[in-house]
């Protein structure tokens, strides 16, 4: 498909002039006359910079007979090109009948939700664990609060399922950029949950509070018909422990556990990790600082000091090599570096940045790095 652009229109245009600016502007790609198959509009905006003159300014993408030979002619028309592919491609695919262990999510706010309508779609059959009560519910003990001032700590304006936006006005528009088009996906969404269609092409989307109710029902009843599963009222709460202290008697053993940043503030890593393998059952990941790059047998950097960025609690700089063979040690089978190795080029670059900025010296940058290991129990 064909993307035309600054396409602008009086505002109060009728239906057949905006097919006609459409024709004008296809036959500058010289497109014939019955070259048209059909059109969208993308984006649907309003061009208020002479006040006396408002504009509709619209996106519209063009399907054409011909579309190759109109492609010659892109160049010479800077509102004219090719559509994007703003296609959603999921990341993975459960297999079929596996019996795989199931994805948490924790909370169900706006982030939450889409992590486990996506986690569903791609078949993981995900579990979502939320603080407060369904939305239903919790818009009565919202009301209660606003109207009776009477507040339920579990189920209020932000704790519930639909997060704090459940009851925000619903607009749907920010300043960030977003060149793979995930936010076409969100949209897309929000329609099949009984949004309006036209917050597909408005430059300033908006669905109202009213409405977000129940599209957040029917997400969820989506999630329920792909297999997942929501759990209310279930407060999940964090442990602030020492690594020292870590015991599968004490926390339980995990199948994934995240140690990152971590290894080299330690003074002890092969004691730090032993620690940590104890709770791993099945898959660690770890990030940290490498040093001494280019050597290929174990060996680590000893920062007595502050050698490393100037900060008196890092330690040690382990190579990949020694990272793999403390992993062996303490019972992984199976060490991956995810990480690949960077380019000199780029090493002596941000080498020259830390010492220009007074984070370390200049050669023993050129050494260091970061990476990230996945150590496997089997």
């Amino acid at each position: 498909m064909l993307r035309l652009s600054e396409v602008k229109l009086p505002l109060d245009h009728a239906e057949a002039d905006l097919e006609l600016a459409i024709r004008a502007r296809l036959k500058d790609l010289r497109v014939p006359s019955d070259g048209l198959v059909r059109y969208t509009v993308f984006r649907r905006a309003h061009d208020a910079r002479k006040r006396s003159d408002i504009k509709l300014t619209y996106i519209i993408d063009v399907e054409v007979k011909d579309e190759a030979s109109a492609r010659q002619h892109l160049d010479a028309h800077p509102h004219c090109s090719v559509t994007p592919d703003m296609a959603y491609r999921f990341v993975a695919q459960a297999p079929a009948n596996a019996n795989l262990l199931r994805p948490v999510v924790i909370g169900m706010g706006p982030c939450g939700l889409f992590a486990g309508l996506i986690l569903a779609q791609m078949g993981f059959r995900p579990i979502i664990l939320e603080r407060g009560k369904a939305v239903r519910e919790r818009t009565k003990d919202t009301w209660g609060l606003w109207r009776k001032n009477v507040l339920n700590p579990e189920s209020n304006v932000q704790f519930g399922e639909g997060g704090a936006g459940t009851f925000s006005d619903g607009k749907l528009y920010s300043q960030i950029k977003d060149p793979k088009h995930y936010g076409r996906k969100v949209l897309d969404e929000f329609v099949k949950a009984g949004a309006p269609e036209d917050i597909l092409y408005l430059s300033r989307p908006h669905i109202g509070t009213f409405r977000l109710v129940s599209m957040v029902e029917k997400m969820r009843a989506t999630i329920h018909q792909l297999g997942g599963e929501v759990r209310f009222e279930q407060r999940v709460e964090d442990i602030d422990i020492d690594v020292l202290d870590l015991s599968p008697e004490r926390v339980g053993t995990f199948d994934l556990v995240l140690f990152l940043g971590v290894l080299y503030h330690v003074r002890d890593p092969v004691m730090i990790l032993e620690k940590v393998a104890s709770v791993t059952a099945g898959q660690l990941i770890i990030e940290t600082v490498v040093d001494m790059i280019g050597i290929s047998r174990p060996a680590a950097a000893f920062y007595p000091a502050r050698e490393l960025n100037d900060d008196p609690t890092n330690w040690w700089g382990p190579n990949e090599a020694a990272v793999r063979g403390m992993l062996h040690a303490v019972g992984f089978s199976r060490v991956e570096c995810r990480t690949p190795m960077r380019s000199a080029p780029y090493r002596a670059a941000r080498a020259a940045w830390h010492a220009l900025n007074g984070k370390n010296r200049l050669a023993s940058a050129y050494r260091q790095d970061r990476a990230v290991f996945h150590a496997f129990r089997r």
